[in-house]
């Protein structure tokens, strides 16, 4: 495959990412079955398919169904990317988001239970974007004493059972009432609830540690600029 081509197959690639992770229609159909459909025998080319899904799902906007998505389409590429790479390189691949790690994790192609994993994501980086806090579960055996205790804390703080916190997880937003409301177009829930608590549209959103976009993560975000981000 010359140059042009090759450009001109990832452009139209990274097209059907995208209708994939936008719509739920026969299209998304018609990509899964051509992914499946894909014989994919040299590493560099599954990693650069796996580099571009990973673009895609950290900088485009995302679907309330993103999780079903993720599992979707590397359930299919499951066997050649165990095929290809150690588990630590699935790790270093796709370690930028939490939601696909989250499925490795649960469907068994990354172990979590293992030393690399709580070294790859207890770096300064990531503990800013609270990965240790999202995965505590996971990682709760490697974490010195104090440490431990503060996320313990933090999440008893949540008061939530362990099946909302994986649901949670999975949807992967900030879970205040609010930012649903923003997400979801619920305008008179919205104006009805900073009507009545008061709140200005220019007031900052609590961070949440169940947010997984990489606009978002980190960033003091007022109402106004959430629903901008969202589209509402």
């Amino acid at each position: 495959m010359d140059i042009d081509n090759y450009l001109y197959y990832e452009k139209e690639l990274q097209v059907q990412l995208l209708s994939f992770f936008d719509d739920s229609d026969e299209n998304s159909l018609r990509f899964l079955i051509s992914i499946e459909n894909e014989q994919i025998q040299e590493k560099h080319k599954l990693k650069e398919l796996l580099d571009l899904i990973l673009h895609v799902l950290n900088n485009h906007h995302r679907p309330s169904n993103i999780y079903e998505k993720i599992g979707q389409i590397l359930s299919i590429l499951k066997s050649d990317i165990s095929k290809f790479f150690t588990k630590k390189e699935i790790l270093e691949i796709f370690k930028s988001n939490k939601l696909i790690l989250l499925y490795l994790i649960e469907s068994k192609i990354i172990e979590s239970n293992k030393r690399y994993f709580y070294d790859a994501i207890s770096t300064e980086q990531y503990r800013k974007e609270d990965y240790l806090t999202f995965f505590y579960n996971e990682i709760k055996n490697f974490l010195p004493y104090q440490q431990k205790q503060e996320i313990e804390t933090k999440l008893n703080q949540l008061n939530l059972d362990s099946e909302s916190f994986k649901e949670k997880r999975k949807i992967g937003e900030n879970d205040s009432l609010l930012c649903s409301y923003i997400r979801n177009d619920s305008v008179e829930k919205f104006i009805k609830e900073i009507n009545q608590r008061k709140i200005s549209l220019n007031s900052t959103i609590e961070p949440s540690i169940f947010e997984t976009n990489q606009f978002l993560i980190n960033k003091k975000t007022t109402l106004i600029e959430y629903s901008a981000f969202y589209g509402s």
